[in-house]
């Protein structure tokens, strides 16, 4: 039997960022309602490495959002303006891992990237 892969946005067959499935269901929102309005966007996280990692996310972008089997999860409304606002901002959308019941002060949000060491 295959292992069940976690959820995750797919950006172009080769980027894979695993993310809670409330977390995805948000970002999926903003990403797919900015690409339909040929709107591009920088996606911004940390992998699991510890890398700064950057996206510039297009209208041509393949993008897959890869949820948990049977999984709903609801939209916040606020939580999704708050992440379109940081996805119409220079810096763009930053994805931060948290915990799913943190709503209050971790909603990724447009935060300036960690300078490198």
């Amino acid at each position: 039997m295959p292992e069940t892969a976690h959820p995750a946005l797919e950006i172009d067959g080769w980027m894979r960022i695993e993310l809670d499935d409330d977390v995805l269901a948000h970002v999926a929102l903003v990403v797919f309602s900015k690409l339909r309005r040929n709107e591009p966007l920088l996606v911004s996280w940390t992998d699991p490495e510890g890398s700064a990692m950057q996206a510039w996310v297009h209208p041509n972008s393949t993008i897959v959002a890869r949820h948990t089997p049977g999984v709903e999860s609801s939209i916040d409304r606020v939580r999704a303006e708050r992440m379109m606002v940081a996805a119409n901002s220079t810096p763009g959308l930053r994805l931060a891992r948290f915990a799913p019941d943190d709503r209050a002060g971790a909603i990724p949000a447009a935060q300036p990237m960690a300078p490198a060491a």
